[in-house]
């Protein structure tokens, strides 16, 4: 039967967080989960008289510099009284690009003019390069055809020497 001395330092040696000499603990530090955390949340939220609205598949957040906070089966509570809105949940950065068609009845008058700018840039710039590789092609092409009559220029002439 092991002493009461052995089964001290057995418990002591549990319960030190360092090396030898370091203090012991007087107490194990229980950390709490986020799930507590959520909870506590809801509880205020409630609080607030907000309630949650149902049977929502997404939502999204429009930024000014055309991205867009994308939710997917949100959690939404809302309390018109206090107007008050919350939406917890994974969120998404993403590009208005990426989100069409299906986003279109969803935006405003000033999206939609933020798009129109964005498709004519785009417009603008195809037309630039097409137009750019359709010169250099030519240039090419050009550069080609006076590399061949210089070619065939002395050629020519070594032509009109024999038949003389």
């Amino acid at each position: 039967m092991p002493s009461k001395a052995d089964l001290l330092q057995k418990m002591t040696a549990q319960v030190r967080t360092g090396g030898k000499g370091s203090v012991r603990r007087k107490r194990k530090v229980v950390h709490r989960s986020s799930a507590a955390d959520d909870q506590r949340l809801q509880t205020a939220l409630h609080n607030l008289g907000l309630n949650q609205i149902s049977a929502i598949e997404e939502a999204n957040l429009f930024h000014e510099d055309g991205t867009i906070t994308h939710f997917v089966n949100p959690t939404v509570m809302a309390s018109i009284e206090a107007n008050t809105m919350s939406i917890s949940g994974k969120a998404e950065n993403k590009q208005m690009q990426e989100l069409f068609p299906g986003i279109i009845n969803q935006l405003g008058m000033e999206n939609l003019g933020k798009l129109a700018q964005q498709l004519a840039k785009k417009e603008d710039d195809q037309p630039k390069e097409e137009g750019e590789k359709k010169e250099e092609g030519e240039k090419k092409e050009e550069e080609k055809k006076e590399e061949e009559k210089k070619e065939e220029a002395p050629k020519q002439e070594e032509k009109k020497e024999e038949s003389k």
